[in-house]
């Protein structure tokens, strides 16, 4: 059972071996929790809540307004991803090597967009200006802004100073999604459970993914050596 926890909280191998060896501080530890865990889980839930509800949803978002001009938020979602493949080229050591990180990120990519495309398509919700259309749930932009954010989270919160590099990812993703909703783009259900979906997509490829594409790798180089051998 314990085992199962750990494997759920810490998706990340080399971090859950790290938590088992005692190796992490309580702050990291709680941090690493409340990103991995609570926060998906509270966005699901409260975003499905507010979804379901359409009063409640116009009330949220007659609450907020701004002009902000769209490129902000369409070029946001993707700030994180050059700091995944470069902060360890500049001294902070990433936990997986490039070529796995990569296939991580892009297995996450392709879980969580997929899951976004089924959903706006089967779900067909208007967004809050009509003139923007019928695919507002959930929100693409938040889900992608997220994937790169908590992908950088995992490779780097056991390193030096990687509790400030994830907390800084974290508020990228989430003002790509307040701006979402904030220009009348998205609804807050939208916005909420494209982060949850952003960020459950890269637990399960580091969860179930991670030693799949290990073991391709690994494989992939032996039979490149062999041949390059002969």
């Amino acid at each position: 059972m314990k085992r199962f926890f750990l494997f759920l909280l810490f998706p990340e191998v080399g971090f859950r071996k790290e938590v088992q060896a005692k190796k992490i501080s309580r702050g990291k530890l709680i941090y690493a929790v409340s990103i991995n865990f609570v926060l998906p889980l509270l966005f699901l839930i409260v975003g499905l809540i507010i979804n379901a509800n359409q009063p409640l949803k116009e009330r949220i978002q007659a609450l907020q307004d701004t002009d902000v001009s769209e490129v902000v938020d369409d070029y946001g979602r993707y700030a994180s991803i050059p700091f995944i493949f470069l902060l360890d080229r500049v001294g902070m050591p990433a936990r997986t090597p490039f070529v796995l990180r990569a296939l991580t990120f892009t297995s996450a990519y392709i879980i969580g967009d997929a899951v976004v495309y089924r959903t706006k398509q089967f779900t067909q919700v208007t967004r809050p200006k009509q003139e923007y259309g019928n695919t507002s749930f959930p929100s693409q932009h938040t889900n992608q802004a997220f994937l790169a954010s908590m992908t950088l989270h995992h490779e780097y919160i056991g390193s030096k100073g990687g509790g400030i590099v994830s907390a800084a990812g974290m508020l990228c993703a989430g003002s790509v999604g307040y701006l979402r909703y904030a220009r009348d783009k998205h609804w807050s259900s939208d916005v909420l459970v494209g982060a949850a979906v952003g960020m459950m997509a890269v637990n399960i490829a580091y969860m179930f993914l991670y030693g799949l594409l290990t073991m391709l790798v690994q494989k992939s180089w032996t039979f490149i050596r062999s041949k390059f051998k002969r």
